[in-house]
């Protein structure tokens, strides 16, 4: 748990997080058949959190133990996971893969909750064989979806890596402005304005100039990146 320079310490001579990973050292030496976490990172600082979660992920793979871990940090539960349960309100919403939860959601409150998402209110206003479109804002969004009823109250989710920049002249899509621009090291996070409320999206960092404030955009996505859910209570 890395933390071999600090052997000759006393626990009780270390940090917060240091003695959270002396915990799980602990823990993890007698090779349990089972083991519990409650938020075991959750006094670590970022970099660490994401060193700790491949530690442990290795460990436990390595030594075989079942592990149940309660976490309020999606990215921790995606990372960690083989199977991942989401509770609502005391009762269990949806048990899934990481792949699975993410997308392919059950209801507004799964999608809202695990990853970032642009959820919409909407209403279905056609049907056809495995597509429908739904008016949000009158905006139709087209999407793939089955068993729904012209009407029909729903929620559309679309992830933000999911969303891309048009060209400026497309003659499809939806047009914005943006509203922030926000550096996340390896991605740029951006915040849009358009006919469909706020939304959000993430673009790789490739070194080229960045979109600034202000600037007048086209937004695109694929009809098969669109989730259309069931109301359910959101987050």
């Amino acid at each position: 748990v890395r933390l071999t320079e600090f052997s000759h310490r006393y626990p009780r001579e270390l940090s917060g997080g240091q003695r959270q990973r002396v915990a799980l050292a602990r823990a993890l030496v007698i090779e349990p058949p089972l083991l519990l976490l409650d938020e075991p990172l959750s006094n670590l600082d970022a970099k660490l959190r994401e060193d700790m979660q491949i530690e442990l992920r290795l460990l436990q793979q390595s030594i075989g133990v079942t592990t149940i871990l309660v976490t309020h940090d999606q990215s921790e539960a995606l990372s960690m996971s083989d199977r991942i349960v989401v509770m609502n309100k005391g009762k269990v919403v949806q048990i899934d893969t990481p792949v699975g939860m993410y997308d392919a959601p059950v209801d507004a409150f799964v999608s809202d909750f695990v990853g970032k998402t642009n959820l919409m209110q909407g209403t279905v206003s056609k049907t056809g064989r495995g597509t429908v479109t739904v008016d949000v804002n009158g905006v139709p969004i087209r999407a793939k979806a089955q068993e729904l009823v012209d009407g029909s109250q729903v929620f559309i989710s679309l992830r933000p890596e999911k969303v891309s920049f048009g060209p400026a002249n497309a003659k499809s899509g939806v047009r914005g402005e943006i509203e922030a621009a926000i550096f996340h090291g390896d991605q740029w996070l951006y915040k849009v304005s358009s006919a469909l409320g706020d939304l959000i999206l993430t673009e790789a960092n490739t070194g080229a100039e960045p979109r600034k404030r202000h600037d007048k955009i086209t937004l695109t996505w694929a009809d098969d990146a669109v989730r259309v859910l069931v109301p359910g209570d959101t987050a």
